[in-house]
């Protein structure tokens, strides 16, 4: 009984969770495209400092959408997500060019519930490392 409300309770948080990764997403293209038309003519768009730009502001207001829906560890959330949205981003540039890259921020709706599992509380150690060691392939990949 004990454990089918412990998924009952995982299950709720990665749904809130997703919810809040559209509110990343949408705030990834609103950042986007005004860095994008206020960037001077001498700053590469495609470097990896506006990339992280790109991920953090979203990740603020992500945290803020995480903490309302009363996620626990609202801001160890926010701050995993972003990096697995990064991977992904990096990946994604590597295989398919930098046109394809913002369409990995659409991998929210699964890194924001993986990170739920990395940083939720009373998760057991193996739930913790597998989505860990995914994203480490993955940026593998990418590099």
């Amino acid at each position: 009984m004990e454990e089918q409300q412990f998924f009952g309770r995982l299950i709720s948080q990665m749904t809130r969770s997703t919810i809040a990764a559209i509110s990343f997403i949408s705030i990834l293209f609103v950042t986007m495209l005004s860095t994008i038309v206020l960037t001077p003519e001498h700053v590469n768009p495609d470097s990896d400092g506006l990339r992280l730009l790109f991920v953090a502001v979203p990740a603020a207001v992500s945290w803020l959408a995480l903490y309302l829906f009363e996620i626990p560890r609202a801001w160890l959330v926010a701050l995993i997500g972003g990096m697995f949205i990064w991977v992904l981003w990096r990946l994604v540039d590597e295989v398919f060019g930098m046109e394809y890259g913002p369409a990995a921020s659409l991998g929210g709706i699964v890194a924001y519930p993986l990170a739920v599992m990395v940083a939720g509380p009373r998760m057991r150690v193996v739930w913790r490392v597998l989505p860990l060691a995914l994203f480490a392939g993955l940026f593998w990949l990418g590099t």
